[in-house]
């Protein structure tokens, strides 16, 4: 996959794993310059907090309209 360059990377905040989706954006921004939202079955405030911690470009709550998903892609990658 050499020269392949990702325009944006979608997480689920809980995945199967030692590592959450949190921890991957992480290790995502400090390798990559690239907007990463979030898309997850939690809003609870502990999750919300830790996510916020990392500045995602979206936070997307399932279940979703395609719509949605579609509108939050397009906004994060026009920050960038």
């Amino acid at each position: 996959m050499e020269g392949l360059k990702v325009a944006l990377v979608l997480i689920d905040i809980f995945l199967a794993g030692k590592m959450d989706g949190i921890e991957l954006s992480q290790e995502v921004a400090a390798c990559h310059q690239v907007p990463f939202p979030y898309i997850t079955a939690y809003s609870n405030k502990e999750v919300l907090e830790r996510a916020k911690g990392t500045h995602p470009s979206g936070y997307i709550v399932k279940p979703f309209r395609e719509s949605r998903l579609k509108v939050a892609v397009e906004l994060a990658l026009a920050k960038e």
